[in-house]
């Protein structure tokens, strides 16, 4: 950036500080014997007041987990052929579109400013969690091994 404000200083303090709040959280994959897919989209349109650039989120469910999340931050090119493949897929019936309220819009956590409990809520929706992690696979006498060799 090459004239940063106080605006532009104070929204990176929020995000470093919601960054260093949030790094032990992952997600959680959940067995499944589903293999149906369900895709969430939300778009903010040209909503940075400076750039009026327009911020773009989707995700995409297999069965219970959530396996796609990206945020894209763009000027939304190709959209008219986005579009049209999307309709050629509703019409030929591969695909189904309904609408989804914001209430229950789990895209709502890449594309807003949001409360803390409606950031909560949708974290817990899209599966965020802060799991006790063994990362020795079960192996406890891994872990209070000093010399970083594994117990025989």
């Amino acid at each position: 950036m090459q004239a940063p404000t106080l605006d532009h200083c104070q929204a990176a303090k929020r995000v470093l500080r919601y960054l260093k709040g949030s790094i032990d959280q992952g997600l959680l994959l959940q067995p499944s014997s589903s293999y149906d897919l369900e895709a969430y989209t939300d778009l903010d349109w040209a909503g940075c007041p400076t750039t009026r650039r327009s911020t773009a989120g989707f995700c995409i469910y297999m069965g219970k987990s959530l396996i796609i999340n990206p945020v894209l931050h763009s000027r939304i090119k190709h959209v008219e052929i986005d579009v049209c493949f999307v309709k050629e897929k509703v019409t030929s019936g591969a695909l189904r579109v309904q609408y989804v309220s914001t209430i229950d819009q789990n895209t709502d956590l890449f594309t807003k400013a949001l409360s803390t409990p409606r950031l909560s809520m949708l974290k817990s929706k899209l599966n965020v969690v802060s799991p006790p992690i063994n990362l020795h696979g079960g192996n406890s006498s891994c872990i209070n091994n000093q010399a970083g060799t594994p117990h025989t």
